[in-house]
């Protein structure tokens, strides 16, 4: 029955908005929300609604009122999203150029990631250079990043960070995350889905080469962060394939 009643409320309209839109039975819904229910799906009084408080608590909703600047729903039924992954997997996805990293981050979040963290390394070509053309690009990541988490049915929404230098993010995954994986061209014996099957972990970051792969340096970095280098097969991948390739392997052989 509760699989039932899934498919049936993921068929509706999806939002999500902040936990403190959220009091007692009312959800206020505010900003672009407000606009694409009132302006494109041109919503009436009594329409239905799902949505969800980025957290994975869903909210089956109805429209209660229109006013000139958001919308109040009336809540008919709370749950709990069943979508999301127990392993949480961290990408640390390369700047890569184009929409190539958009579409990698629509992607990975349809997949399952839990969050994404953009890095620079040394081979990459993409150079994010002033504080307003980065403010900019993570606007913009994370509204690709929201939309890619409604279309799938996931129960939260999925950050974006700021892009953080490869040290840096080394270090920050190995305070925060219980294992590293790193895929690496030139690794011919571990292989990735040997390393998940072998070890366990609640969380796990990964971390993907731009076009030209990572330096000897950064790998040694990695190496002494203790992070796992591995190899997702003989054949060399795009940046953006081998980080939709290594979020699959993750999530599928996590059991998620």
């Amino acid at each position: 029955m509760n699989g039932l009643r899934w498919q049936c409320v993921m068929l509706m309209p999806k939002y999500f908005v902040d936990k403190s839109n959220i009091k007692d039975a009312t959800i206020v819904i505010e900003d672009r929300n407000f606009h694409h229910i009132k302006n494109v799906m041109r919503a009436k009084i009594g329409d239905q609604l799902l949505v969800g408080d980025k957290e994975n608590g869903m909210y089956k909703c109805f429209v209660a009122e229109i006013s000139a600047n958001f919308i109040t729903a009336n809540i008919v039924e709370v749950f709990a999203a069943d979508t999301e992954p127990a392993v949480d997997i961290v990408l640390f996805a390369p700047l890569i150029k184009g929409d190539k990293m958009e579409w990698v981050i629509q992607k990975a979040v349809e997949i399952g990631i839990a969050k994404i963290i953009p890095i620079y390394t040394q081979h990459c070509v993409v150079k994010l250079e002033s504080e307003k053309k980065i403010a900019s690009k993570v606007e913009r990541w994370n509204k690709i990043a929201e939309s890619a988490a409604k279309q799938s049915g996931r129960g939260i929404t999925v950050a974006v960070a700021e892009p953080m230098k490869f040290a840096d993010a080394m270090e920050f995954a190995d305070a925060a995350l219980d294992a590293i994986a790193i895929p690496y061209e030139k690794e011919d014996t571990q292989t990735f889905k040997k390393m998940l099957r072998e070890n366990q972990f609640t969380s796990l970051g990964i971390f993907v080469g731009p076009e030209g792969g990572f330096a000897a340096e950064e790998i040694a970095i990695a190496e002494k962060f203790g992070a796992m280098v591995v190899t997702l097969g003989k054949r060399i991948l795009r940046s953006e394939t081998a980080s939709i390739v290594a979020t699959a392997l993750a999530v599928h052989e996590t059991n998620n």
